[in-house]
């Protein structure tokens, strides 16, 4: 029976992640198609009425799943096993509503941010189906620190460096805050009625390790502001590497 159990897991993980690239490549090529119709003079106002109507569109949607889901966990009918659910239909009309809204602002910019936006999406719905919980607040916690450390080395301005810098070290701060609350409650961190499984298993060096983590991250964020634009970058590519080394570590955890 547990054999079973598990070839059913496996089964369903695989498809959910499947639909997801499906839907994530479907709308990478869509969203494609409507920025040449912006960039393309006699379709330009097509496009901007089109990418109007489906940001009101997705906009009204993700109201729509957001009220489903509410009603949805309120009754315990939430089913996170199904591919089709109030979250991730939620998550799909956001994604729309947010590179739509990006394309009416500056298509050619918001293009290249697509482009990195909606994979960045997909690879973080496989992590955190396929992954530890641990290995998935890592990605995203140092996703958002590589990003700010990108758009500092892109600076030209004094005071968006402080900024970027005072965004990375609030995301240290309060991720290794959580670590803390989650490990007295056993991994999981309780925020109201709420809460949300930061770890499988829970251990004596958890903190230790998130202490050290986090630690040497806002020692690189602080080291940033001291060292000249351009070689930022140097930082952003050894956070990038240290995101590397843990996939690999925790994908042999998953043998």
């Amino acid at each position: 029976m547990e054999k079973n159990d598990r070839k059913k897991t496996e089964e369903m993980v695989s498809n959910r992640v499947l639909s997801m690239f499906a839907a994530g490549a479907i709308l990478l090529w869509a969203l494609a198609y409507l920025y040449k119709m912006f960039d393309y003079v006699p379709t330009t106002q097509t496009a901007v009425t089109v990418t109007k109507i489906a940001v009101a569109v997705a906009g009204v949607g993700f109201l729509a799943s957001l009220l489903w889901l509410v009603i949805a966990i309120k009754k315990k009918t939430f089913d996170t096993s199904k591919i089709v659910n109030p979250a991730t239909v939620m998550g799909l009309f956001g994604v729309i509503a947010i590179c739509c809204g990006m394309l009416l602002y500056n298509y050619i910019l918001s293009m290249k941010l697509i482009y990195i936006f909606i994979p960045a999406v997909v690879i973080y719905y496989l992590i955190y189906n396929v992954y530890q919980r641990a290995f998935f607040g890592l990605t995203v916690t140092h996703g958002i620190i590589a990003f700010a450390l990108y758009f500092m080395s892109n600076s030209v301005k004094s005071w968006a460096l402080y900024v970027y810098a005072a965004v990375c070290l609030i995301v240290c701060a309060a991720a290794f805050l959580a670590c803390m609350s989650a490990c007295k409650n056993n991994g999981t961190l309780k925020l109201g009625k709420c809460s949300i499984r930061l770890f499988d298993k829970i251990n004596r060096s958890v903190i230790k390790t998130a202490a050290a983590i986090y630690g040497v991250s806002a020692l690189a964020v602080i080291a940033a502001l001291f060292i000249p634009v351009y070689a930022i970058i140097y930082i952003v590519y050894a956070v990038i590497a240290f995101v590397v080394c843990c996939a690999v570590y925790y994908t042999i955890r998953l043998m």
